[in-house]
């Protein structure tokens, strides 16, 4: 067992404030091997699955405020059921599994076993049976089929938040930690072998290093949290600790703009680096269908089960030929091989991410695993929204999922969400057409029903908003669905909630395979019958078509359209649109230019009228 893990609040679970829980959880270890009260000894691979969920439930234990095993009663077991349901649930049955929540539970269950044992250590007893003598194994199965489906994506306030952030860390952050990260390497190997000072010598160093290299942009993060605590941290564990934030907001970049998974994640490799171009091994560059893009792919594994797996890959972005863009994503990754590049030469390894265990510089330290654990991972994500970022109103205790970030990558690449910053929004905007030019976003097949359900979603809320009134909509397709809202309420229904109805309209949408393709400009009910791009591509409409034509999906061509439905979401590119063009037609008349100001009076006179049907205020604009 290692217990010197990293706890919530930046401690180590072998430092002084810990002590007398540490002593619990050894002596509870002690006792599984020599007297295990179900009888049976033990195997390794056992032990390694309690001390796994111990941790886990330690560090739930120092975020609750709960201080020792005693304490641990009924209520605060539910309590630690929900939580976990919360942490761990991702909305598929194929991930919320019996055993994997069992193997946290029946830790509580083991605790409370071993209660002669540890009858001798003050505060180690629990009072009761957590589950009121259910086995782990049956309270987790009841839990992983309540739980599949259960988990929202992150509220958007939240995501506007912690995002954004993330990015901030990927430029002259990064460069600055990398380089004291490879100082850190150097200086790490000199004093481990020149004395048994060598915690004294490593802070001295660092400390000197940093009084020489003061910069603005990292000064206050070695001190100091948003909210202007300091961090008591020697010099040694505030260089983990910038190495620990960097990797956080890497993974929160790949989760949130990827749709990956934390334990994919985890496990991506960036040996060996391709000789040619310098990616990573995770890292590839392919050409677009039509040639004119780069689209950008990130191989990994989706785990299965413990040992079963297979490789897929995921589209990080795309770039027009010839530029030197690199996807938000892709950065993520170049930042972390950097970050983590001298341990991995030193010791021959191939993951990208490593953890704490490969900066130490001992004999027992070289034969531990080097990997990375998800869970890691995560609580690394959660300290660095609890001292970085500035969470909205109503969000301040709102608790991370990791797994929250894969929905909302999905509803992100399906609209269009001008509230986005530009990094964001132009990000997911080429997810969106390399999604539309390609008909493809990777071969992770969950992720791809993820996204399915999604635009189905999609498309039926769209049509739930026209119909009952709750949304301003514009566009030829607003004007069918005004026409056929008989029909659509038929389908609706008028028992139960509107969340029940809604449910009714998604499940006819799929059968008739209706779905949204968001742009900027609107959404895309795609039909191919009324598919005004095919028709303009090909002279004709493409009755087997089955997505919007790339190539020819302008907003010119979508304003001709039946398909399109203009909504709130897309009311500021029409503003935009709307400004921009006033401007080059006052310019072009001023100027004799009467072809360009021409062009540009058409589309004042579209977006103003886009713009009057959804009862939009323009502040007097002329279109004459």
């Amino acid at each position: 067992m290692l217990w010197d893990f990293d706890m919530p609040d930046g401690s180590v679970f072998t430092d002084p404030k810990w002590s007398r829980l540490l002593e619990m959880c050894r002596r509870f270890v002690w006792s599984l091997r020599s007297a295990n009260n179900r009888g049976a000894q033990l195997k390794d691979a056992t032990i390694a699955d309690i001390g796994f969920g111990l941790r886990y439930l330690v560090r739930w234990m120092a975020t609750a405020g709960v201080s020792n095993f005693a304490e641990l009663d009924a209520d605060l077991a539910r309590d630690f059921v929900a939580h976990l349901v919360a942490d761990k649930a991702n909305g598929s049955e194929e991930d919320v599994t019996a055993i994997k929540l069992a193997v946290h539970l029946d830790v509580l269950v083991r605790i409370h076993e071993q209660r002669a044992a540890l009858s001798g250590t003050d505060g180690a007893v629990m009072p009761e049976h957590p589950f009121g003598g259910e086995a782990a194994y049956a309270v987790a199965k009841t839990l992983g089929s309540r739980v599949a489906g259960a988990i929202p994506p992150v509220p958007d306030p939240v995501f506007l938040a912690v995002v954004p952030e993330a990015l901030c860390w990927l430029g002259e952050r990064a460069d600055l930690i990398v380089e004291w990260a490879r100082a850190y390497h150097a200086k790490n190997g000199e004093t481990s072998r020149m004395s048994n000072s060598y915690s004294y010598r490593l802070n001295r160093d660092l400390n000197r290093m940093w009084s020489e290299d003061r910069n603005p942009a990292i000064d206050p993060l070695l001190g100091w949290t948003k909210s202007g605590e300091e961090l008591e941290l020697s010099e040694i564990r505030r260089m983990r600790r910038l190495i620990h934030d960097l990797r956080s907001a890497c993974t929160i970049v790949l989760q949130s703009m990827l749709g990956m998974r934390i334990s994919e994640v985890a496990g991506l490799k960036a040996e060996p680096v391709d000789p040619e171009t310098g990616w990573p091994a995770c890292v590839e560059v392919r050409p677009s269908a039509s040639g004119l893009n780069e689209i950008f792919y990130v191989r990994g594994r989706v785990f299965k089960g413990r040992h079963q797996w297979q490789e897929v890959e995921w589209v990080a972005g795309s770039r027009p030929v010839g530029t030197a863009v690199i996807p938000p994503p892709v950065e993520a990754i170049l930042v972390l091989e950097r970050l983590f590049r001298r341990w991995r030469e030193a010791r021959s390894l191939s993951d990208l991410i490593l953890s704490s265990r490969a900066f130490w510089h001992d004999p027992a330290a070289e034969s531990r695993p080097a990997g990375v654990l998800s869970d890691d991972l995560r609580e690394g994500q959660v300290r660095f929204m609890r001292d970085f970022v500035d969470l909205p109103d109503g969000f301040r205790d709102w608790r991370l999922s990791t797994h929250q970030w894969r929905k909302s990558f999905a509803q992100y690449v399906v609209r269009s969400d001008e509230r986005l910053l530009p990094a964001l929004s132009d990000h997911f905007k080429h997810m969106s057409l390399a999604m539309t030019e390609q008909g493809y976003l990777g071969s992770d097949p969950e992720l791809l029903g993820l996204l399915d359900d999604v635009a189905t979603r999609e498309a039926a809320r769209l049509l739930f908003d026209a119909v009952n009134g709750t949304g301003r909509v514009a566009g030829k397709m607003a004007d069918t669905i005004r026409e056929n809202a008989g029909s659509i309420e038929a389908l609706m229904g008028t028992e139960g909630t509107d969340a029940d109805r809604l449910a009714r309209l998604t499940s006819a949408v799929a059968e008739d395979d209706v779905r949204v393709w968001g742009a900027a400009w609107g959404a895309c009910l795609f039909r191919p019958e009324t598919a005004r791009c095919h028709h303009q591509a090909g002279g004709a409409f493409d009755l087997a078509a089955r997505r919007p034509r790339y190539s020819h999906r302008q907003p010119g061509v979508c304003c001709s359209c039946s398909n399109l439905l203009v909504a709130e979401i897309h009311e500021p590119f029409w503003k935009e649109r709307l400004a921009t063009n006033l401007r080059l037609r006052d310019e072009g008349r001023a100027a004799g230019e009467h072809a360009i100001a021409a062009v540009a009076a058409e589309r004042v006179a579209t977006a103003e009228a886009i713009l009057r049907k959804m009862n939009v205020v323009m502040g007097g604009a002329d279109a004459a």
